[in-house]
């Protein structure tokens, strides 16, 4: 394992393994970010194929958080992410078929405004504290927790 990219991909692997359903989610949108923005570049340079790979990319991790939704259990706040999915999806597919950087622009702020939300119900702390006793488990976070597996790659 002497190419770099192979020590990035044990990295990303491990990272992945690590981490908890929200956190997984979090990766998922960063990962459809990153995939809009290189689109909006090629579209800027006039690079049509790996425009259509970046947003082909970005719609298969939507695709996947679609599949993730448990519509019967999740009831109508299932209902409405996966029809946010479908819109998302939708806006996508204009990005190949007018080659338009203002429709990456649209779909930046939704994922942005999404990502935020769910980053906000995070509950890791980025900044380690002293070693401190972990809270106990409430029996209300329960629901929340189920909800976030169901839209999260477990």
């Amino acid at each position: 394992m002497n190419n770099p990219a192979d020590f990035r991909s044990v990295y990303l692997q491990q990272q992945v393994a690590n981490a908890n359903p929200l956190q997984q989610l979090l990766m998922l949108l960063d990962g459809i970010m990153k995939f809009v923005s290189r689109a909006r570049e090629c579209i800027n340079v006039g690079d049509i194929q790996e425009r259509h790979n970046n947003t082909r990319r970005a719609m298969d991790i939507v695709a996947h958080l679609m599949g993730m939704i448990d519509v019967t259990s999740g009831g109508e706040p299932a209902v409405r992410l996966r029809r946010i999915y479908g819109y998302i999806m939708r806006r996508l597919s204009d990005i190949d078929f007018k080659n338009d950087p203002a429709i990456c622009d649209e779909v930046m702020g939704h994922l942005t405004t999404m990502r935020n939300a769910w980053a906000s119900m995070n509950p890791v702390n980025p900044q380690p504290q002293q070693a401190a006793l972990p809270p106990k488990p409430d029996a209300s976070a329960a629901p929340m927790d189920s909800a976030i597996k169901r839209n999260a790659v477990a």
